[in-house]
């Protein structure tokens, strides 16, 4: 997944990366699209590494954010600590 792509955080409502054999991890960079609650889809791509940029698993509109390898349960508790 290019790193560039977060450059268009801006002027994205929807990126949809889904079924497109796709390989490496998901770069940081896609984190800006939390701020502007994008939909981000990026299922189908089996060869992505996990886990996800940390930000992007509090995107509720991130469609992996309910897979345990790309977005861990522990990870998320820690945002629960944070923010009670």
């Amino acid at each position: 997944i290019p790193s560039e792509l977060g450059k268009l955080t801006d002027s994205l409502e929807v990126l949809d990366l889904s079924d497109n054999k796709l390989k490496g991890s998901i770069p940081s960079q896609l984190t800006g699209f939390v701020d502007r609650n994008a939909l981000v889809n990026l299922r189908g791509n089996i060869d992505i590494t996990d886990p996800a940029p940390l930000m992007l698993c509090f995107l509720p509109k991130f469609d992996l954010v309910n897979n345990e390898s790309m977005c861990p349960p522990e990870r998320n508790a820690l945002k629960d600590f944070y923010e009670s």
